[in-house]
């Protein structure tokens, strides 16, 4: 790894390996929220929605639509808008990400920071309504979107913690 000294901050190089592990730990902090909120453990009346890999969101709402279930299409949108959101919040945050370099606090750790936040509030949710209110699937879609966004342009789409297949 290599440092250089900036205006603003300092920016962090690092091997392709070390983005890769990183990336890898980040996909497995994924898969573990995906598989609780998937498993529908955490809902009470068993709702089963995945939180990292949305794609089957986007099937869900058209055969809601096509079945006449607008409910289920409007809750698969409230899924994607949710990881959508997470992904500009990350290029938000970091409008002009470089591959295989860590900015310094303006940068990387403001995006962790927030998807950390909403993974507490996305478990705090389903712990205090009893499983009750489905918001804690798209607080954990949220923070999902954030940590893809940034494990995507730090490994190059090397690794995409979100998208496993």
């Amino acid at each position: 790894t290599s440092v250089s000294e900036s205006a603003s901050s300092k920016t962090i190089s690092i091997s392709t390996k070390a983005a890769i592990l990183c990336g890898c730990a980040l996909a497995f902090n994924n898969g573990f929220i995906n598989g609780a909120c998937l498993s529908g453990i955490l809902s009470s009346d068993n709702t089963k929605q995945a939180a990292a890999a949305v794609t089957g969101a986007w099937t869900n709402s058209a055969l809601g639509v096509a079945s006449g279930n607008y409910n289920q299409a409007l809750f698969n949108a409230k899924c994607l808008g949710s990881y959508f959101s997470g992904s500009l919040v990350a290029s938000l945050i970091n409008p002009f990400p470089i591959p295989f370099e860590i900015g310094g606090s303006d940068k990387v750790s403001p995006a962790f920071l927030i998807a950390s936040l909403l993974t507490y509030a996305s478990s705090s949710v389903a712990k205090k309504s009893g499983g009750a209110y489905v918001s804690f699937i798209y607080l954990a879609a949220v923070a999902c979107g954030i940590t893809n966004s940034i494990t995507s342009v730090l490994t190059q789409n090397l690794v995409r913690s979100a998208h496993f297949s």
